[in-house]
């Protein structure tokens, strides 16, 4: 099989298993449109926000690199970039009672 086979098998694949995905997603009144990008994003967000390490990601995602998870994974969301800065700031004696 060439390089080219082999990709659109895995198109056909890949599209057969998005349009299965939101008949299911149909089926249980799911009214937002779903694919294997998003599902693979989320199970990746969701292991990074259960505090996994960054190796165990990457080889669940089958990346070659850690730099290629981290660049999926982007940048630390908002909420959890706050708390990690709030640790910089001095608290005041009020708000440690």
């Amino acid at each position: 099989m060439t390089l080219r086979e082999k990709k659109q098998a895995i198109l056909r694949v890949i599209t057969s298993v998005n349009y299965h995905m939101n008949k299911i997603a149909t089926n249980l009144d799911i009214d937002v449109k779903i694919n294997t990008y998003e599902a693979r994003h989320s199970f990746a967000t969701t292991l990074l926000r259960s505090d996994a390490p960054l190796a165990f990601i990457s080889q669940s995602l089958g990346h070659s690199s850690m730099a290629t998870t981290q660049r999926y994974l982007g940048s630390f969301e908002v909420g959890k970039a706050k708390e990690y800065l709030s640790a910089l700031i001095p608290k005041s004696p009020e708000s440690e009672s």
